[in-house]
C-alpha cells in the first residue's frame, strides 16, 4: 500500500473520531503520513493527551497500525526512575498495550499495535482501531492517574502498594 492508500485509511479514522477528540490532523512524516489527535485530558483541566495514529505496510498484504497515547509529556528528568517503577508494575497487569517512558521528551506513552490484512475493509479496519481506541483510553483512565499522583508529589512506594492491591 502507498501512502496515497494509508492517507486515506488516517483520513477515515479521523472522520471516525471528530466527534469525540478537540483536534486531528494529518501530518506528513518521513515515515509517511500519521494522524495527530488531541483530547481534553481526564487528569487536568488545562491539559490535554494527544493520539499519533500510523499505519505502516509491514509485508506484502499486511499493514501494521499504531496507536500511540501521550499521557504525560515534560516531565523532569528527575522523574524518570519513579515514573519507570510505575510503568513496570503497571505493565503485567494490562493485555492490551503497555506504558513506556520517552526519556528525550519526558513523555509518558500508552502503546498498542495491531497487523491487519490489506485486503480487509476499511470499515472493519477502523471499528476495530476504534475499539481499541475505547479500551486504551479506559485502560490510560484507570492506570494513567498514578503517573499525575506522583508527578503531584505522592510517594512512589504508596502508589504501587496501590498498585498491588497492598494500599
Amino acid at each position: 500500500m502507498d501512502n496515497d492508500g494509508i492517507r486515506a485509511y488516517l483520513l477515515f479514522i479521523k472522520d471516525m473520531l471528530t466527534r469525540s477528540v478537540a483536534r486531528a490532523e494529518l501530518q506528513e512524516t518521513e515515515e509517511g503520513p500519521v494522524l495527530l489527535c488531541a483530547v481534553n485530558s481526564p487528569f487536568d483541566a488545562k491539559e490535554e493527551l494527544g493520539y499519533r495514529f500510523s499505519l505502516t505496510p509491514v509485508e506484502d498484504g499486511l499493514l501494521a497500525a499504531e496507536v500511540i497515547l501521550f499521557v504525560v509529556n515534560d516531565a523532569a528528568r528527575e522523574a524518570f526512575f519513579g515514573l519507570n517503577r510505575i510503568i513496570n508494575r503497571l505493565n503485567p497487569y494490562i493485555s492490551l498495550g503497555s506504558f513506556r517512558l520517552f526519556e528525550p521528551s519526558g513523555s509518558v506513552l500508552f502503546t498498542q499495535g495491531m497487523l491487519f490484512a490489506e485486503s480487509l475493509d476499511v470499515s472493519a479496519i477502523t471499528e476495530t482501531i476504534g475499539i481499541s481506541v475505547g479500551i486504551m483510553e479506559q485502560t490510560v483512565l484507570n492506570a494513567g492517574a498514578y503517573f499525575f499522583r506522583f508527578l503531584n508529589g505522592e510517594s512512589p512506594e504508596t502508589l504501587l502498594a496501590e498498585i498491588d492491591g497492598e494500599g
